[in-house]
């Protein structure tokens, strides 16, 4: 009974963690420039050090969502008591991301775009890692529809992002560092809105055969029974 109240809860921490950050992870990309745009576009900061701050903003985010799912699986082994293989595997992703950071930029030369994309590699090692202990111990079992609900929830975001894309290239606004700060505002507006009405449509047009509101109720009812069960015994 402990492991299925487990289970549920976890199953719904990742829908909740993946339901929020795949979709930020894809308003980052889209929206990336745009922000660097409006928050640091004064004075020396212009085109080139936009471009290169953007780049960075985009190699961290590809690790956002590893890093955050990082922190709903690791509790699993500390309720275990087992402290040595968490601590382990952040070590170990430490120093693979000093080791990456250490190639990308001596060796290869790729500049402080590398550093980003280092971490964000040794953030899904480290899920890799974590996923693997997991399935060892038995605490972590990949539910049939929660890779449906990924999916849909990629397609959506997917089909979002080059949505906006392709309208921000049809209206002829890419880098508007000379514009007004009022336009700039306005513009990343209504494209976020775009962004959040189009996802929101696609996801729930797909979700229709899935039902994920209506089994996470189901999931919450499930908990409260067994719950009143127990007071019952």
């Amino acid at each position: 009974l402990e492991m299925e109240r487990y289970h549920l809860f976890l199953e719904r921490a990742l829908k909740g963690v993946l339901g929020l950050f795949i979709p930020f992870t894809a308003f980052l990309f889209v929206f990336g420039e745009e922000l660097v745009t409006l928050v640091y576009a004064r004075g020396h900061f212009q085109t080139e050090a936009i471009v290169g701050t953007t780049l960075c903003l985009w190699g961290y985010v590809v690790g956002l969502v590893p890093a955050v799912v990082v922190l709903v699986l690791a509790p699993a082994l500390y309720a275990k008591k087992n402290y040595s293989l968490p601590a382990f595997l952040s070590s170990s992703a430490v120093l693979l991301n000093i080791f990456l950071n250490t190639l990308f930029v001596y060796q290869m030369g790729w500049g402080v775009f590398s550093v980003a994309f280092a971490t964000s590699f040794a953030a899904w090692a480290h899920l890799l890692g974590l996923v693997m202990v997991l399935r060892k111990e038995g605490l972590f079992v990949w539910p049939l529809k929660m890779g449906c609900f990924v999916r849909d929830l990629c397609i959506a975001s997917s089909g979002a992002t080059g949505l906006v894309i392709l309208c921000k290239r049809a209206w002829g606004t890419s880098l508007f560092l000379e514009k007004p700060f009022w336009y700039q505002l306005t513009t990343s507006g209504l494209w976020f809105l775009l962004f959040a009405v189009s996802g929101c449509l696609m996801f729930a047009f797909l979700q229709r055969k899935y039902g994920f509101w209506k089994e996470k109720v189901g999931c919450v009812d499930l908990i409260q029974e067994q719950a009143m069960g127990d007071k019952m015994i």
